[in-house]
């Protein structure tokens, strides 16, 4: 009998039924300490390589893309909730009320007087430089959901919030200037240029007095004003003081408000 067929033998008769049994222990032994000492891959390593070779029929950048988007999904349920994206939250219309004066953030000796949510009136509440169906015939800008509007009488002055939100900062920063202008401008408020405020996101005290305090300019007599306008995220928020105000009372609203918000996003 040759070499080879000897092999062969050897081969059936360890497979045969019951061959494996026959094997000699100092051998299964030795096999057994040779596994314990082999480093074992990580299980999270073992996983991405399934789902590696799972997707790998993809091809060119969108194939490369997927496994990656699929490694950091893998990574972060494995190993832990430690990789993560920091900041505040977007607000919602739900928050408004937070935010906005209301009974019981207002001052104890203020009155209030209206509440409006009406997304349309919200927009053209600060408006003083054209009437209504001028107004209505403008575009609403892009990313608009609504606002909250509250207005109130003090024994000495008239106060008025105002919020409108926005689906992404960027669209709330973009209609910024829209009201902004009207804040300034001598066919609006006539205020001219906003004084920056350390307020949300960034902002401006305008002081001045007014002669649009109810409509058009040159309805009123001039009117002591205190405006402050601000963004915070994707919301814009006003305050507004007129007659005899008290102003640091009017800036400490106005933290108050910042606070709320601040409080609010962070949740």
């Amino acid at each position: 009998m040759n070499l080879e067929r000897d092999t062969d033998r050897r081969l059936r008769a360890w497979t045969s039924e019951g061959g494996i049994d026959r094997a000699p222990e100092r051998f299964v032994w030795a096999a057994l300490d040779d596994i314990e000492r082999i480093p074992q891959r990580a299980a999270w390593r073992t996983r991405l390589d399934g789902l590696a070779l799972g997707l790998r029929p993809a091809a060119g950048l969108a194939g490369v893309a997927a496994v990656l988007l699929v490694a950091v999904f893998v990574i972060t349920r494995v190993i832990g909730p430690n990789i993560g994206f920091g900041g505040p939250r977007d607000f919602v219309i739900g928050d408004l009320p937070g935010i906005v004066l209301w009974q019981d953030t207002k001052p104890s000796a203020w009155t209030l007087d209206n509440l409006v949510s009406n997304p349309d009136e919200i927009r053209f509440i600060p408006v003083r430089s054209m009437t209504g169906d001028e107004f209505s015939a403008l575009p609403v800008p892009a990313g608009y959901l609504g606002g909250r509007y509250t207005d109130f009488s003090g024994p000495d002055g008239a106060y008025m919030t105002w919020s409108t939100i926005f689906v992404t900062d960027v669209q709330a920063a973009a209609a910024l200037p829209f009201y902004q202008r009207e804040m300034e401008s001598a066919d609006a408020w006539g205020l001219g240029p906003g004084a920056p405020v350390d307020l949300g996101d960034g902002g401006f005290l305008y002081d001045g007095d007014t002669t649009a305090f109810t409509g058009p300019p040159g309805t009123d007599e001039p009117v002591r004003t205190q405006i402050y306008l601000w963004r915070d995220g994707n919301v814009l928020l006003g305050l507004g003081g007129w007659f005899d105000f008290d102003a640091d009372q009017l800036r400490t609203i106005a933290d108050g408000m910042d606070a709320r918000a601040e409080a609010i996003a962070s949740r």
